[in-house]
């Protein structure tokens, strides 16, 4: 069932709501203060509304793109083989927005904040997982990205001090944006394909 269209800057996106098995209550505002509460964290209204409507789901276009900084590469360098797709590309595919209190620890949101913290980053909530089990997060630091969108690779984290903190790839200027910027990455890769061989031909 889709609960939610929105007109993306590739076209409509459908969200849709976990169903069957992955089904999920929608959570109550005292839910979602306790959760913040527990977190230390105020979350953004946008995200706090799409808790309340959908918490969590899948969408569909799924792709979407993020930038590392030049100085996220150097420390992402030193783990990652400078060709491995985390660096070489700047696109993936998402999987599903996390969900409040739900029974399955992988899809729950709660549940993912460990690790987000465990590797560093008390200043951001995981809100939703790639493809490949990487995590996004809203950055919740004081400054002019609060609220913004960003990608956190879990590859290659287990090498890093204890110290460090993972680095983060921007992603969208805040969650609004976020759910308005995926694109068919299938169609995409199919199009660069097409101009390759077109280009090719002269």
């Amino acid at each position: 069932m889709v609960i939610k269209v929105v007109e993306g800057a590739a076209g409509p996106i459908e969200f849709r709501p976990f169903d069957g098995e992955s089904a999920v209550e929608l959570p109550s505002e005292e839910a979602i203060a306790a959760f913040e509460q527990e977190l230390g964290v105020s979350l953004p209204e946008a995200y706090r509304q799409f808790l309340l409507r959908m918490n969590g789901g899948k969408v569909s276009p799924r792709g979407f793109r993020y930038e590392y900084s030049p100085e996220a590469r150097v420390i992402l360098e030193r783990f990652l083989d400078p060709n491995d797709e985390i660096l070489s590309e700047n696109e993936t595919l998402f999987r599903y927005f996390l969900a409040l209190g739900h029974t399955k620890q992988a899809l729950d949101l709660k549940a993912v904040q460990v690790n987000v913290r465990r590797w560093g980053r008390e200043d951001t909530v995981g809100i939703g997982k790639t493809i490949s089990g990487d995590i996004l997060v809203l950055d919740l630091q004081p400054g002019p990205e609060h609220g913004s969108v960003k990608y956190m690779t879990i590859h290659g984290v287990g090498a890093m001090e204890d110290d460090e903190t993972v680095p983060l790839a921007f992603v969208a200027a805040d969650f609004d944006s976020f759910c308005r910027s995926f694109f068919d990455y299938d169609e995409e890769i199919d199009r660069r394909a097409a101009a390759v061989m077109q280009g090719g031909k002269h």
